[in-house]
């Protein structure tokens, strides 16, 4: 049996390093997901509260579940223009459902 460490041989080590190089592009690319998830979940709240007062618990949970940003999205431009917050609390109920 053949036994050798690919870290000695220089095309073990290029692919050690382009391994290591798409990990971290990929870590990156979820955190700045993460971020934008995140950042959309407080917009939605920060609306909610202004527009309605204090937001209950189980709204602010549901909508730190949602992970989809065009869901995110639909529900910013809902909690913006919605007259009532039982109407938003409808509408994240359904997406939560399908979730």
């Amino acid at each position: 049996m053949l036994n050798c460490d690919l870290s000695e041989t220089v095309a073990g080590q290029e692919l050690i390093q382009e391994t290591l190089k798409k990990g971290l592009e990929l870590g990156i690319e979820k955190g700045i997901e993460k971020g934008k998830r995140e950042n959309s979940q407080e917009l939605i709240l920060d609306v909610l509260t202004t527009r309605f007062g204090r937001v209950p618990r189980g709204v602010s949970g549901r909508i730190k579940q949602v992970d989809s940003q065009e869901l995110l999205m639909e529900l910013f431009r809902l909690a913006v223009t919605t007259d009532k917050l039982e109407n938003f609390k409808t509408r994240l109920k359904e997406i939560s459902d399908k979730s």
